[in-house]
């Protein structure tokens, strides 16, 4: 590793080191809007690389597989 390699990841543990800090500080509530709150933003993501037309393929395949599974 270069010295500058050593720097930036000795900040990036820092960094990581103070969100554990202030997360481990926040109330349970705070904690679970935390929480929603990503799990919203990784829905938002997956719905902006994913086209919607792909799920729909899935979910007509998931039926098709579903109802040839009850004759």
């Amino acid at each position: 590793m270069t010295k500058g390699q050593k720097t930036g990841a000795l900040l990036l543990a820092g960094l990581a080191a103070f969100a554990v800090y202030k997360i481990a500080k926040l109330s349970s509530e705070d904690k679970t809007r935390l929480a929603d709150n990503i799990k919203d933003k990784g829905r938002q993501l997956i719905d902006h690389l994913n086209p919607k037309n792909i799920k729909e393929k899935f979910a007509d395949a998931a039926n098709n597989v579903y109802e040839n599974s009850q004759s």
